[in-house]
């Protein structure tokens, strides 16, 4: 784990972050001690001899070595994370914590080093509040914050470590006979085995994950697994949406068939939306059945693919064609593996989470629209607001209807026009979450050319698309194309094709018969040329 200390100068980052290191058993970084070591000059002399431009450029070069430390705690300089390229670098690394304190709290801390302090080398109350109105707002927007002003550096470390830690919670999806239970648990990977053998008397899972995923969190889920004395064998898939084919999930079988897995053994999904499709595809298949565990990995994953039981893979450029109805046993978030996420990952998830809040809840999708900076920098608690309101819809939505008969068909939004887009090229230049959010731009398009849709939900959804930097136009496209693959599309009955349509924030609508002509023109609205 890596955890990332920033705030205002004299914010107390270094006593705390050697405390934290020293609780939590793991190394510890102050970047400016890192910097002075290459320069073999202090910081203040760094700025007296070379400038402030030259400092800064030794502290982006410092920030991207420090990315490639695991296991450590860094304590950042004050204006570090301020600038959007060091940011940018170490968002996707770990946890950044912001502590906040009051401008007088901190004067107090660091008047008798101000000369050693080259942003307020002129040792004047003025300069120091013309910084600190300067930065506030900026960390602000930063996530996890932390206000410590009253606080000694261990109750900081304190306040730290609940966070870390959260809050368990526990949700119950009934599909039928089925009931799949979701736990919500940060760190719950390093004491998966314990969790597992309270449920199963199995004494090895059968692990389905993808090499990126693995390499980063594949020890700890073997090593929890092990303190239960819980034996594992590992199937490892490269990472992307084109491993969801036949000729994969053969060699899955084969894998399982030559391991001596049965109906009776655990196969676990560790990983994202990919890994949970074809995993739960392998798992309702192979011996007509495994228990199923669902442990996913990214944000898009945790607020929908790991939940509703539907799993497929592709066929040729068609999306999800071969699939089952399969739910399973339990799904474990964790939303700490989300803090190795890079932008365009959290961007997918937050996509899905914003359809659920489109979907059914409109606390939701306000939540996201308002606070898009915090959640994109993975603010945990945040975070989990959304994943546990995200869980929600989707468990209320397939409770009521989990075989997709009728209602469940609005968990689609998006989706028709999506998995065409994806399908049209080749899976190679949208991301799916991506590919959603431009289906939910042509799905509000279609709604109100059919006078559906209110006229204020369209701008609203782009603003809040554009907030997260996710694309509203595509350039390329081929429309005709989009429009045969959609032929291929699940929802359709007797050759028509079903569409959702947002009605307004928190409500949808189920449309059939759409006209071609109508459909084309809703394609135009993300058109690029």
């Amino acid at each position: 784990m890596k955890i990332m200390l920033t705030g205002m100068m004299g914010v107390g980052k270094t006593a705390v972050g050697k405390k934290l290191a020293e609780r939590m058993n793991i190394s510890f970084i102050d970047l400016d001690e890192h910097i002075e070591k290459k320069a073999c000059l202090k910081v203040y002399e760094i700025f007296s001899q070379f400038g402030e431009s030259h400092f800064r450029q030794m502290e982006r070069q410092a920030c991207k070595e420090i990315s490639r430390v695991n296991d450590v705690v860094i304590a950042t300089g004050g204006r570090t994370l301020l600038d959007k390229k060091n940011l940018s670098v170490l968002a996707s690394s770990g946890i950044i914590i912001t502590l906040l304190c009051s401008p007088e709290k901190i004067l107090r801390r660091i008047k008798n080093d101000r000369g050693k302090r080259p942003m307020i080398a002129s040792n004047s109350k003025e300069a120091f509040f013309r910084i600190y109105r300067e930065r506030e707002p900026e960390y602000l927007k930063l996530p996890n914050k932390l206000d410590v002003t009253h606080l000694k550096p261990e109750d900081v470390v304190e306040e730290i470590m609940k966070l870390i830690n959260g809050e368990e919670k526990r949700f119950e999806m009934i599909a039928g006979e089925k009931r799949t239970s979701s736990l919500i648990c940060r760190g719950i990977i390093d004491d998966i085995g314990a969790f597992l053998k309270n449920i199963y008397q199995d004494k090895k899972a059968f692990i389905l994950s993808d090499k990126n995923v693995f390499s980063l969190y594949g020890k700890r889920l073997t090593s929890g697994l092990h303190k239960a004395d819980i034996e594992d064998d590992v199937f490892l898939l490269q990472p992307g949406e084109k491993q969801k084919n036949l000729a994969v999930v053969k060699k899955i079988y084969a894998w399982l068939q030559e391991k001596n897995a049965t109906r009776s053994s655990l196969f676990i999904s560790f990983g994202g939306g990919v890994v949970s499709d074809i995993g739960g595809f392998v798992a309702s298949t192979f011996h007509r059945g495994m228990k199923l565990v669902n442990i996913p990995t990214t944000l898009l994953s945790q607020v929908d693919a790991s939940i509703g039981g539907k799993n497929a893979v592709n066929l040729n450029e068609a999306k999800n064609q071969i699939g089952t109805f399969y739910f399973p046993e339990h799904v474990i978030i964790d939303s700490l593996f989300l803090t190795t996420l890079t932008h365009k990952q959290m961007q997918e998830g937050l996509i899905e989470a914003l359809k659920a809040g489109v979907i059914a809840d409109k606390d939701l999708f306000l939540l996201i629209k308002n606070h898009v900076p915090e959640l994109m920098l993975k603010d945990l608690r945040l975070l989990e607001q959304v994943i546990t309101r995200a869980v929600k819809v989707k468990s209320s939505a397939v409770t009521q209807d989990p075989y997709e008969k009728n209602t469940r068909a609005s968990l689609n939004l998006g989706h028709t026009f999506g998995h065409a887009l994806e399908g049209s090229y080749k899976y190679s230049h949208l991301s799916h979450g991506q590919a959603v959010g431009l289906g939910m731009i042509c799905a509000s398009k279609l709604g109100l050319l059919l006078n559906l849709t209110s006229e204020d939900f369209l701008p609203e959804f782009k603003e809040v698309l554009t907030r997260m930097k996710a694309p509203t136009k595509i350039k390329n496209m081929n429309a005709s194309r989009i429009l045969s693959l959609m032929q291929f599309d699940k929802k359709r009955k007797k050759g028509k094709i079903s569409f959702i349509v947002p009605k307004k924030v928190g409500e949808t609508l189920i449309i059939k018969d759409v006209n071609e002509k109508h459909i084309l023109e809703s394609l135009k609205e993300i058109s690029h040329g």
